[in-house]
C-alpha cells in the first residue's frame, strides 16, 4: 500500500515536469510517474489523486465520508476553485446545497460506498422522495415538486462529478431530470391586474387572500421591491411608521437560516437598506405589528413561525387562479414593482440611482446602516420617490381599511 511520495523535477522538451516516486510504507520505491505539471500545487493534486490507485479503502469511500465538507463554506474545495474561476458561487446557493446533501442525500446514500451509486437506484428513490420536516415544524411530510427534485439531482451530480475528476469512480451516473412547468416570460402585472390582486375593499382583499398577513405580506413585496426571503425575515421592529418606511436587513433562506438580504456578490458591499412604504400598505401592516414598543419577532407568521416558502406560493396561486387567470411567482410583483417606479420616477425626474438603492442594487457601500443618522440619511435620500409611491399604489380610503 501507497503511503507517500517524493517529487523531483525532469527537463522534459523546454520545460521541467514534477515527477514523483511513490513509496511504501518501508520507504521503499513501488513506481516512479510523470506528474505532468510544471505547477508544484497541481503536481501535489494530481498525484494525491493518483495515490487512491494503491490504497482500495481511499479509493472507494462512503458518500458521508467523500462529502463531509462539502458546500461548507470556506471548507469546500470545490466552491473556492469555481470562484476562482468568476464562476460565482454565493453563500446562500452553497447552503441550500448543503441543505440537500444533509436533509435528503446522506440520509440515504451517506453509508454507500460510491463505486456503487447507480442511475437506477437514484431513480428509484427519487420517485418516493418526500420533503424534509424542518426541526419544530408543523408541517407534515410530502411530495417534493418536480423542481426541487431536479435541484437534489443537481447538487447529487456536483458531488459526483468532483468524485469521477478524483478517479474515484469511472462515470458520473445520468439522471433524467423532472419535467417543469416554468412561466415562460417574466411580464409585469398590468394596472388591472394590481387593482384585481391587491382591491382597496376589505371584504375583497380578503376573499382573494383568505389570509389576510399573506395579503398584505404579498402587497409589501409589491409596494418595496423586497424579494422573497427578505419578505419572510421581516421583523416588526423592521416597521417605521413615522418615517413611512420599512427596514430591509435580512433574509431568510431556504434552509430556514437568517443571513444579510439580496445576493451578497461583494463582501465589501453592505446590502442592508430602507424603502418606504405608501400609505395604505403602511395602514395594514400598523394593523398587523399593533402598538409600539415593536419587538424582534417575525412580522408575518403562522404558529409564531415565519411563513413557510411554499405556504406562500400556493396561497399566492390561488389568488391569481381567482382573479387574473396567469401564472406569476413572488418576483413577478418585485419585476412588477421595479418597471412601474422606474416608469414613474423617470416621470418625476427623480434619479435612477435611488431606484437602485431602494432594490437594494446601490453602489456606494453604507458605512453602518443601524446608526440612526445613517438610518435618518438613507430615509432623506429615499423621500424624493415617495410621491411615485404613493401614485404607484394610490392611497386606501379610510373606510375601507
Amino acid at each position: 500500500m501507497a503511503v507517500g511520495y517524493r517529487f523531483f523535477k525532469r527537463q522534459s522538451g523546454k520545460k521541467k515536469v514534477y515527477y514523483a516516486r511513490i513509496l511504501d510504507d518501508s520507504g521503499n520505491i513501488i513506481k516512479t510517474v510523470s506528474t505532468g505539471e510544471t505547477n508544484q500545487y497541481r503536481a501535489h493534486d494530481w498525484i494525491k489523486a493518483h495515490l487512491r490507485e494503491y490504497d482500495p479503502e481511499i479509493k472507494n469511500p462512503t458518500l458521508s465520508e467523500y462529502a463531509e465538507d462539502f458546500f461548507l463554506w470556506g471548507k469546500c474545495d470545490y466552491i473556492a476553485r469555481q470562484n476562482a474561476k468568476d464562476r460565482s458561487i454565493v453563500e446562500e446557493t452553497a447552503k441550500d446545497r448543503r441543505g440537500h446533501l444533509l436533509h435528503y442525500i446522506l440520509p440515504a446514500w451517506g453509508d454507500c460506498k460510491l463505486k456503487d451509486i447507480t442511475a437506477p437506484s437514484i431513480e428509484k428513490w427519487l420517485l418516493h422522495l418526500k420533503s424534509y420536516k424542518l426541526k419544530n415544524s408543523d408541517d407534515t411530510h410530502r411530495e417534493l415538486s418536480n423542481n426541487s427534485k431536479n435541484q437534489i439531482i443537481y447538487t447529487f451530480n456536483i458531488i459526483l462529478r468532483e468524485a469521477k475528476r478524483e478517479n474515484l469512480i469511472q462515470s458520473v451516473p445520468q439522471i433524467e431530470p423532472y419535467g417543469t412547468k416554468r412561466i415562460k416570460q417574466r411580464e409585469p402585472l398590468t394596472d388591472n391586474e394590481i387593482n384585481a390582486l391587491f382591491p382597496t375593499d376589505r371584504q375583497e382583499f380578503l376573499s382573494v387572500w383568505d389570509d389576510f398577513q399573506v395579503g398584505v405580506m404579498m402587497e409589501t413585496i409589491m409596494s418595496t421591491g423586497a424579494r422573497s426571503g427578505e419578505a419572510r425575515g421581516w421583523w416588526k421592529s423592521d416597521v417605521m411608521p413615522d418615517a413611512k418606511a420599512i427596514k430591509i436587513f435580512r433574509q431568510i433562506y431556504r434552509s430556514g437560516e437568517y443571513g444579510l438580504p439580496g445576493r451578497q456578490r461583494n463582501p465589501d458591499k453592505d446590502p442592508r437598506r430602507i424603502a418606504l412604504l405608501p400609505d395604505r400598505t403602511l395602514n395594514d401592516l400598523v394593523e398587523i405589528i399593533g402598538e409600539p414598543p415593536y419587538d424582534d419577532t417575525p412580522l408575518f407568521t403562522w404558529n409564531e413561525k415565519p411563513f413557510d416558502q411554499t405556504y406562500i406560493l400556493k396561497r399566492l396561486k390561488r389568488a391569481t387562479e381567482k382573479t387574473i387567470q396567469r401564472e406569476i411567482d413572488v418576483h413577478t410583483l418585485r419585476y412588477t414593482y421595479t418597471s412601474k417606479m422606474r416608469e414613474l420616477m423617470i416621470n418625476a425626474d427623480v434619479p435612477d440611482s435611488i431606484l437602485q438603492t431602494l432594490l437594494g442594487h446601490a453602489d456606494s457601500k453604507t458605512t453602518d446602516i443601524y446608526d440612526p443618522f445613517q438610518l435618518e440619511r438613507a430615509i432623506k435620500k429615499a423621500l424624493p420617490s415617495k410621491p411615485a409611491i404613493d401614485e404607484f399604489w394610490k392611497t386606501r380610503n379610510e373606510d375601507t381599511v
